[in-house]
């Protein structure tokens, strides 16, 4: 969505209900959003499931390289492996608007700023283990797309699979692998005993067998 939060009022009085379908495991994204001069100022207070304020900074140069300060997210992987290749060819501009305040809940996925500038940390999503993936990436993909940029293309497959990574997500570790086990308050401890068990079955069914072997 483009801007759509600037013009739809019908979108923003039905904002709860785009949230309540990625809180009950949709995927929602969020194309860029600016407050100007004929925006309310509330228009964008509930674009995600928590708080974040969007600026008005710009990476203009196209060319400027990106980082993944969370190479380990899904939705790096899943659907496409995302590398720096996948910001070559890009047009105009590499993205627009970047929030400048943003819950800690959000991940971020990207960064990148123009030569001598600061950095800016882009596409804030929600972590793919949570059931919300919302994400909200200022990159200027109403360009790059259009323009068949490949990269593009890889990337924003991925940010639209945000649910289908946070399913992968969850059958790689159990939801419950943190909790500690109901004795030996450690797993490390259980497994260790688990392991001496089986030895002691073992050498105790071998003692049995010599024992009583014609």
């Amino acid at each position: 969505m483009v801007r759509a939060y600037n013009v739809r009022a019908d979108l923003r009085a039905n904002q709860y209900r785009l949230l309540e379908y990625a809180e009950n495991g949709g995927t929602l994204v969020v194309q860029y959003n600016v407050l100007d001069y004929g925006t309310v100022p509330q228009a964008l207070d509930k674009i995600g499931p928590y708080p974040i304020k969007i600026g008005r900074d710009r990476v203009t140069v196209e060319e400027s390289p990106v980082s993944f300060p969370d190479p380990a997210s899904p939705l790096l992987r899943t659907a496409n492996r995302i590398s720096e290749a996948d910001f070559d060819g890009w047009v105009q501009e590499r993205g627009l608007y970047f929030a400048s305040e943003w819950d800690p809940k959000y991940r971020t996925l990207f960064e990148s700023h123009d030569p001598a500038k600061r950095r800016n940390q882009a596409a804030r999503c929600t972590s793919p283990t949570e059931r919300e993936p919302t994400c909200s990436p200022p990159y200027s993909w109403f360009r790059q797309l259009p323009a068949g940029v490949p990269g593009a293309f890889r990337v924003f497959a991925n940010l639209l699979s945000a649910g289908q990574a946070g399913d992968e997500t969850s059958r790689r570790r159990p939801a419950n692998a943190d909790e500690p086990p109901p004795f030996l308050r450690s797993w490390r401890r259980v497994y260790i005993g688990v392991l001496l068990y089986l030895a002691v079955v073992v050498a105790l069914f071998y003692l049995f067998t010599r024992a009583f072997a014609p």
